[in-house]
């Protein structure tokens, strides 16, 4: 492209070179109107001409300087086109008039001058009027033709009345008719010859013939537009569009029965020039020349011209416009001269020599009324019943070449015979629909609160929400009889699941009315989140305790629970943001099979951008299933969160979405695809209750309160302890326990309880040992005061408060502290005070009911404490 624009802006600088070199030869006097002309061959007449023009401008006192584009220049017509376009760019005057082609008026509006204005309407009046046509561009006009062209039906009079045939088929019947006599019997007779010959190379050529085609079975010029209305297509009448599928076919059927050779599909307009000219074809379509009437092989042939056929004899002559128009630059600096010169360049006169010097056909009608011109042109009886029809490039404008484009080659696949003639229709309405922004598929369909599946969507994501909701009372009852759950972090961890669901069962609104499409990803990714990261923490909790050691459970794990909610969240607002500040998605129109269409959300200018918020959700649902995984092992977890089942139900929910969002993708309707979403939603929110309320319920076989930092503690009753093969061992029979010492090489991680003798036959008191890959821990519940784990390979003592709010936790390492009291009451029967080594001091308070109990721990404790007091 920069190739190009550098060559056509060296041309531009030679031609203007050249023009002033001209220039420099007129009086100062005169007003020079400098023209910029192209033709598609090689002018020898031009000095001839340029002679004329001369005399004229000695008269008008206007000089004509004429810049052949091909000749003096050498620039191809694509060089040519480039250097108008920077012409236009630069808004300058380099060429006061320039040649227009007959497709060109619509791309060069903002450089060419409307004439309207500028011309007389007698003036105008003397044009053709089917070639004037194709210089208006909405309603006004910006050239003017100083050439016409058209084509018309070459062919063989000779061959037509050996076979009886006395004239020219005015119908496509008519000329199948004649070729299915004609060829048979001249290949049988050894003179090979082919049938109809046309321009079917999938260029600009074809276009032409497909308008005629379609012209001469009323299917319609391919675009249309009435000025001052939207452009429309033709086949969106299903008239005709039948009349395309029509003609499409039997010009498909002539190539599959030799009636065209199969040879036309690479042919321009010189190859079947020369093969008509040598007598080896019938019919030739092709641009009119005089030239080209007589056919100089074989001896006796004889050629004439007619109108090319119809479907009926009304409809026949449609006739291509390949008309050379002139325009005046607006951007030139003496505007009356350079209208003057235009009317000059495009009189009776300047055609009459045109036409002597190089054969061009005049574009005034007063012609075709002279009888020795027509004499010499040998086509005016033809030329009166031509009906010429323009390509659609007025309705198009600068989409013209891609119009075209997508007009040659569906044409040319169907005469090829890879494309069926009712596809290729469907697909020329779907490429210039998209192209040129023309609606053929009917008003945008979306789903609004007034009609019933609007309705319906807001009463589904009611019910959602309630579903969401009553698990708030039930939360609440929870906390009341379980301690734990009035701790800070298990009230968010509940709050977000809550919040979590909340907005996904919102979700399925953001799709009634018009899209709110930032919402649309957002809602659902921002709910994931929430819900996977509540879910994930509630669980690391319990898997750091477990396979930790005892010193773990502190506030350590609260610190991190909340340092990974923190992150989590801070890190997913980040990726939201990034994502809606850069890309975010705007409402489009998106059809569906061509046929209807419904309004939805697009990706944004920077669609993988989405995957940043989507790789938080892809990584908080990995390492729930990790969690799920690595729980499995572990028969405590089980026992105390039932994780694997739970985590095996949430993934059966997210896989049971995946497959109905991939189901409602093909619903027919948008209404039906949001009813969809919202039953979708309504599962996830029953199944995320479901979850909630079971995270609630406490372990069945757990009978003492929990620490809220360590999820809940496996315990057994003393009397059921002795049950338990791996549990106990007594020394001597007496009174008191030991502790079981934890065997690494272990299939799994258990627990031992130790037998404590009952204080009171009424009562059941609960100690339990829990054991940590390293740690073994013994918890001794009293009945009053507070609990005390000591751990003994670590030398700790972990001590909570039963009662108050919140409660009081310690963990103390008797090597490191040196003295502590801890009284939860100064009144009682009886105080037990133990010594450690270090210094250091417990204090418990009881009634009388616990000071045997209370010995009997201090026994327990000089077995795991070197000494004690």
């Amino acid at each position: 492209m920069a190739f190009r624009r550098a060559v056509a802006l060296t041309l531009l600088g030679l031609a203007v070179l050249a023009t002033q070199i001209r220039g420099s030869s007129h009086s100062s006097s005169e007003s020079v109107v400098r023209v910029l002309y192209h033709s598609d061959a090689k002018m020898p007449g031009l000095p001839r001409f340029q002679a004329y023009a001369d005399a004229w401008s000695s008269t008008s006192g206007t000089a004509v300087d004429l810049i052949l584009a091909n000749s003096t220049l050498e620039m191809t017509v694509t060089e040519f086109v480039n250097v108008l376009s920077i012409m236009k760019l630069q808004k300058r005057a380099y060429y006061d008039i320039v040649f227009v082609d007959v497709i060109w008026p619509s791309l060069l509006t903002d450089m060419l001058l409307p004439l309207d204005d500028l011309m007389s309407a007698s003036t105008l009046g003397l044009y053709d009027p089917g070639l004037l046509d194709a210089g208006y561009v909405n309603g006004k006009l910006y050239a003017v033709p100083f050439k016409a062209s058209y084509t018309v039906l070459y062919y063989r009079q000779d061959l037509l009345r050996r076979y009886n045939f006395m004239n020219p088929p005015a119908t496509w019947d008519e000329m199948e008719t004649q070729l299915k006599i004609i060829l048979p019997a001249e290949r049988a007779a050894g003179r090979p010859i082919d049938g109809y010959l046309g321009q079917l190379k999938a260029y600009e050529g074809l276009t032409c013939d497909v308008m005629e085609w379609l012209a001469s079975v009323d299917a319609g010029p391919v675009v249309e537009q009435i000025p001052g209305s939207p452009a429309t297509l033709s086949a969106l009448d299903s008239t005709k569009a039948a009349a395309t599928i029509s003609i499409m076919s039997r010009l498909r059927r002539w190539i599959q029965q030799g009636l065209m050779p199969a040879s036309v599909l690479s042919a321009q307009e010189s190859t079947g020039k020369a093969q008509y000219e040598s007598g080896k074809a019938v019919f030739m379509r092709n641009w009119f020349s005089t030239s080209m009437i007589d056919v100089p092989t074989p001896a006796n042939a004889v050629g004439a011209i007619a109108p090319l056929p119809g479907a009926t004899a009304d409809l026949a002559g449609h006739a291509t416009n390949g008309g050379n128009f002139l325009g005046v630059n607006r951007h030139s600096a003496n505007v009356t001269a350079a209208v003057a010169a235009l009317q000059f360049l495009t009189s009776r006169d300047s055609q009459a020599l045109w036409f002597d010097i190089n054969n061009w056909v005049p574009s005034l009608s007063s012609f075709a009324a002279d009888p020795n011109f027509c004499q010499t042109l040998r086509n005016c009886e033809v030329a009166g019943k031509l009906q010429l029809v323009a390509r659609p490039s007025a309705p198009t404008g600068p989409a013209y070449l891609e119009v075209s484009a997508i007009i040659y080659n569906t044409w040319h696949n169907v005469l090829a015979g890879e494309v069926s003639p009712q596809l290729a229709v469907k697909q020329t309405l779907s490429s210039l629909s998209k192209l040129l922004g023309i609606n053929i598929l009917g008003p945008v369909l979306e789903t609004s609160w007034q009609e019933a599946y609007g309705f319906l969507v807001a009463v589904i994501c009611a019910i959602s929400i309630c579903c969401i909701l009553a698990t708030i009372p039930i939360s609440i009852q929870a906390s009341k009889t379980t301690p734990s759950l009035r701790h800070a972090l298990s009230v968010f961890l509940t709050a977000a699941l809550l919040a979590g669901g909340l907005l996904g069962a919102a979700w399925p609104l953001t799709f009634v009315g018009r899209p709110s499409c930032t919402l649309q990803v957002a809602l659902p990714i921002t709910a994931w989140t929430i819900i996977l990261t509540a879910v994930a923490v509630r669980d690391l909790q319990v898997f750091m305790i477990i396979t930790s050691t005892m010193s773990h459970i502190s506030k350590r794990v609260i610190r991190l629970a909340w340092s990974f909610i923190a992150v989590t969240f801070a890190l997913q607002a980040m990726f939201i943001g990034v994502w809606a500040g850069l890309s975010a998605p705007e409402a489009t129109v998106r059809p569906v099979n061509d046929e209807w269409q419904y309004s939805a959300c697009g990706m944004g200018r920077m669609p993988p951008l989405v995957l940043l918020p989507c790789s938080m959700v892809v990584s908080l649902f990995a390492l729930n299933i990790w969690l799920a995984v690595k729980a499995a092992q572990y028969p405590e977890i089980q026992a105390l969160q039932r994780v694997p089942t739970l985590r095996l139900l949430y993934v059966l929910v997210a896989l049971l979405l995946i497959e109905i969002t991939l189901q409602q993708m093909l619903a027919d309707t948008p209404s039906v695809r949001v009813v969809l979403h919202s039953l979708a939603s309504l599962l996830h929110s029953i199944s995320l209750s479901i979850i909630s309320v079971r995270s609630l319920k406490p372990p069945s076989r757990a009978n003492v309160d929990t620490m809220s930092s360590s999820g809940e503690t496996q315990s057994r009753s003393a009397s059921t302890a002795n049950k338990r093969n791996t549990a106990v061992t007594r020394p001597g029979g007496g009174a008191g326990g030991a502790i079981k010492t934890y065997d690494p090489s272990s299939a799994y991680l258990g627990s031992s309880a130790i037998d404590m003798p009952l204080v009171d036959s009424n009562r059941t008191e609960t100690l339990t040992v829990r054991i940590a890959k390293s740690a073994i821990s013994l918890d001794l519940q009293l009945a009053s005061g507070c609990y005390v784990w000591f751990i003994s390979d670590r030398q700790l003592l972990l001590i909570r408060e039963r009662a108050g709010q919140p409660k009081r936790r310690l963990v103390l390492d008797v090597h490191a502290l040196a003295a502590l009291r801890l009284a939860t009451s100064s009144s009682g029967a009886g105080t037990l005070r133990l010594q450690i080594p270090s210094g250091v001091h417990l204090e418990f308070a009881g009634g009388a009911q616990e000071m045997d109990r209370i010995a009997q721990w201090k026994e327990l404790l000089k077995r795991n404490v070197p000494s004690t007091a």
